[in-house]
């Protein structure tokens, strides 16, 4: 999903495009309603021992995040991420913080939009994520 990344403040050590399109791909898969995205997300964005942490739950290891999606749009009808600063953990862009919003809709809010800050650790190995473990924060309706 294009935009993401549109208006995100990158950090001056360089964040591999790996990486980028890593993080990318990750939330392509959390903000699109399909019925493969759980295993989609094990198969293509973790290690076969990620971790996987949200505000819904945890899941870990590839058959616990190939189920992790399962009900993420039970109640929920529009998820969408938008980054807004990079902060780096290491000299590689191995280990980073992401904060940035998210917008959501839920079945009973109509046309309304939520707008929660979020934020998440991301480690990666190798061409993977080895954890990513969300955090969020305050809402607002937009």
């Amino acid at each position: 999903m294009p935009g993401q990344f549109d208006t995100t403040i990158w950090p001056p050590t360089p964040i591999p495009a790996s990486t980028k399109k890593l993080i990318a791909r990750l939330f392509d898969l959390c903000d699109t309603n399909d019925s493969t995205n759980g295993v989609n997300l094990a198969e293509e964005v973790f290690t076969a021992d990620g971790q996987f942490l949200t505000a819904n739950g945890g899941f870990e290891g590839k058959d616990e995040i190939s189920k992790s999606r399962s009900a993420a749009w039970d109640v929920v009808t529009y998820r969408r991420h938008i980054v807004d600063r990079v902060y780096p953990g290491d000299k590689e862009g191995n280990d980073l913080i992401l904060t940035g919003k998210l917008e959501t809709r839920t079945k009973d809010s109509g046309q309304g939009t939520t707008v929660v800050e979020f934020a998440a650790r991301g480690i990666v190995r190798g061409q993977k994520l080895k954890l990513w473990h969300a955090y969020v924060g305050n809402s607002t309706k937009a």
